[in-house]
């Protein structure tokens, strides 16, 4: 029983919890640098991301053998990040922002 709560904890504050890396907000946790995990839809992340303000990208879909993949490529050459790629996997979608190393 007790797992039972932390697991419904950890589902719920999964989709509570929002970071901002490179001025993009994120929903989920950090798992690693420039990385992070929701259990959140592939559109539920990217809606979320939209309604945030973010909103100057380019949007590219790819299918690969179980796995769904969806990047963002900036619009903004000089912005602080080149590109976000949004996959399924593990039970969740995972989120790496691609910094803009200029």
């Amino acid at each position: 029983m007790k797992i039972f709560f932390i697991s419904l904890l950890f589902l719920i504050t999964s989709q509570v919890w929002s970071a901002v890396e490179f001025g993009v907000d994120l929903p989920g946790n950090k798992v690693g640098n420039n990385r992070y995990f929701s259990t959140a839809t592939i559109d539920e992340v990217i809606k979320y991301i939209r309604k945030k303000g973010t909103t100057n990208y380019t949007q590219e879909s790819f299918d690969a053998p179980n796995i769904y993949v969806v990047h963002l490529k900036n619009n903004n050459s000089s912005g602080k990040w080149l590109g976000i790629n949004i996959y399924t996997g593990e039970g969740g979608t995972h989120v790496y922002i691609i910094p803009n190393e200029k």
